[in-house]
């Protein structure tokens, strides 16, 4: 018979399995989700480690090479198959989960693992209420992390593309192409060899636009982007300068 977690595992989530989870298993990994979260939010956390580790900046100079160097950032990033942050793998059984656990596992990260199972015990969580609010906190730091990622990579216009022609709408591929001429006009020397296509490229391959019916339209993914980056406004100026 499949064990608790091998049954979430697979997609068994039932109530009866997620309360015994949480007594089981999943206290070490959500308590420290939810400590993350409370003790410092996911903006306050993730987002000022994220900025801090935004790369590079692209920049008109003479040589190009800090936009080459983004350039080859997104064009890597491309090709990467996208995956949801801070997910428990598939396929992993307890056994295994656990040797993962055990192997990120440091000093430090017990000493916080003591004081936030500390802090979530002093909130009596229960039943389908623990359940809720941890699920909702997972989503919101699944959610924060995407976010971050994709910021480390995108690039300052397409933000605009999607904040401007894709929010409302959907933008057609004689505008993207007239859009992305202008910007190879009022950035010379900048992106040299690409085409609108190329351009494009990372914001799908993110899963923030897609392309419809001779259209490209922003995803849910892509509103809930703009939304967040629009309420935490100092993150849009982090964005690559191209």
């Amino acid at each position: 018979m499949a064990t608790k977690v091998e049954q979430v595992i697979s997609g068994s989530w039932t109530p009866e399995v997620i309360v015994s989870l949480v007594g089981e298993i999943a206290w070490p990994l959500v308590l420290i989700i939810l400590g993350w979260r409370f003790k410092s939010g996911i903006v306050d956390g993730v987002g000022k480690f994220f900025s801090k580790n935004n790369v590079t900046e692209v920049s008109a100079t003479t040589t190009g090479l800090t936009a080459k160097f983004k350039e080859a950032q997104q064009t890597a990033k491309s090709k990467e198959n996208a995956s949801e942050p801070a997910a428990i793998p598939e396929g992993v059984s307890y056994a295994e989960l656990i040797k993962r656990q055990e192997s990120h596992s440091s000093e430090h990260s017990l000493q916080l693992y003591e004081h936030i199972k500390s802090h979530v015990d002093s909130l009596k969580l229960e039943g389908n209420s623990a359940i809720e609010l941890l699920s909702k906190e997972l989503s919101l730091l699944q959610a924060g992390l995407a976010y971050f990622d994709i910021n480390k990579t995108l690039f300052r216009s397409q933000f605009d593309l999607l904040n401007s022609w894709l929010i409302e709408g959907e933008i057609s591929e004689d505008n993207l192409k007239a859009y992305f001429d202008n910007l190879l006009k009022n950035n010379p020397g900048i992106l040299d060899g690409w085409d609108y296509i190329k351009y494009i490229t990372y914001p799908v391959s993110r899963g923030l636009i897609e392309y419809k019916e001779g259209n490209y339209t922003i995803t849910v993914l892509g509103k809930s982007y703009v939304q967040f980056m629009k309420q935490n406004i100092q993150f849009i100026d982090e964005l690559s300068n191209l």
